[in-house]
């Protein structure tokens, strides 16, 4: 999901990005809270920000990566629980932000 986030940035649009950063926070928390990891600091208050859809690149992405470092938290704590994670996983998505990063500052 976050992967295609990154792209509603590349196209500049705003509020389908707004909505996939707060479905993807509570997804996030909702998975958590399932692995009785407690509440984490999801980034709520990065998510919630009035006017996230219009805040610029630059912010909406520095919210997705911390986005993506929630879940590479959450995946460390589900791999310590016994969960196999593809070890590439987060790594791929980071590749793909850092791509479409550049694809907006030209």
């Amino acid at each position: 999901m976050s992967v295609i986030a990154a792209k509603y940035i590349a196209r500049r649009d705003g509020e389908i990005f707004a909505r996939m950063t707060r479905l993807i926070a509570r997804i996030l928390s909702e998975a958590a809270q399932l692995g009785e990891f407690g509440e984490l600091d999801l980034g709520a208050d990065d998510v919630s920000v009035t006017g996230l859809a219009s805040v610029g690149s630059r912010k909406q992405f520095e919210v997705l990566d911390g986005l993506a470092s929630d879940a590479e938290q959450l995946g460390v704590n589900l791999v310590e629980r016994g969960a196999v994670l593809p070890s590439e996983a987060i790594a791929q998505i980071y590749r793909f932000f850092d791509l479409t990063k550049a694809m907006v500052a030209r």
